[in-house]
């Protein structure tokens, strides 16, 4: 499940880097109403790329609200398709390791936790979780309690609190790390191509080997260099 806002191009580029490295799964976009009609140019992907769904919100929610969203959408989605383990991508979250979706997977079913992922040392973010990457067992985090933390709507604190909150004190366990990504945001990884991390010819070099053309506003700038990076 990948969470987006803008760039239809990089959606695209996302829809099949997974489908390369993690195979032919289910995919679900959940798009917080890109501006100037690009959620018309990312929902029109559900019906050129078989097994892709896209959830458009009604309204823009925000940035915190918005990934928190995805977080409510996928869950809801994977468990009406008897999806047991979803991974949930922020939209400039590409991973390039073959199988890494299996692989994660069978890690985070061994440890019989209910979330993998890794916290966030970045300073002045100095955060729980990292919300651009988590792998969630499914079973564990549908239920009526945590689906009501997570309803959609405009929220004053950044989503990787309330998720490490939810696992933490309504699921009551703690998330396994998953050795996909580091807790460096800024820090390369082999197979990972992430905006603090990658340069825009990063991206470039990927979207021509998928054969895909990057949106042109598309950039790696970051919320986390914006003054409104929690409230989006």
């Amino acid at each position: 499940m990948v969470g987006s806002y803008g760039y239809p191009g990089l959606i695209e580029m996302q829809i099949r880097a997974i489908r390369r490295y993690a195979g032919d799964v289910p995919i679900l976009i959940s798009d917080d109403r890109s501006p100037d009609g690009g959620w018309e140019r990312i929902q029109a992907l559900a019906c050129q790329y078989p097994g892709v769904d896209v959830h458009v919100a009604l309204s823009r929610i925000g940035h915190s609200g918005g990934d928190m969203a995805a977080f409510a959408r996928g869950i809801m989605w994977a468990k009406d398709r008897g999806i047991r383990y979803l991974a949930k991508l922020s939209h400039r979250f590409v991973v390039t390791r073959p199988r890494w979706l299996q692989e994660g997977a069978r890690a985070l079913a061994k440890t019989g936790r209910p979330l993998a992922g890794q916290p966030c040392v970045e300073h002045p973010f100095q955060f729980p979780l990292r919300t651009e990457a988590c792998l969630l067992d499914v079973d564990r985090w549908h239920n009526p309690d945590v689906l009501a933390h997570l309803a959609p709507r405009p929220v004053g604190m950044a989503c990787e609190l309330i998720m490490h909150h939810v696992c933490t004190e309504v699921i009551k366990e703690e998330m396994a790390p998953w050795d996909l990504f580091t807790k460096d945001r800024f820090e390369r990884v082999p197979g990972v191509l992430w905006h603090c991390a990658n340069g825009i010819h990063d991206y470039n070099q990927l979207a021509e080997k998928l054969g895909v053309v990057l949106d042109s506003d598309f950039h790696t700038g970051g919320n986390h260099l914006r003054s409104d990076y929690i409230t989006g």
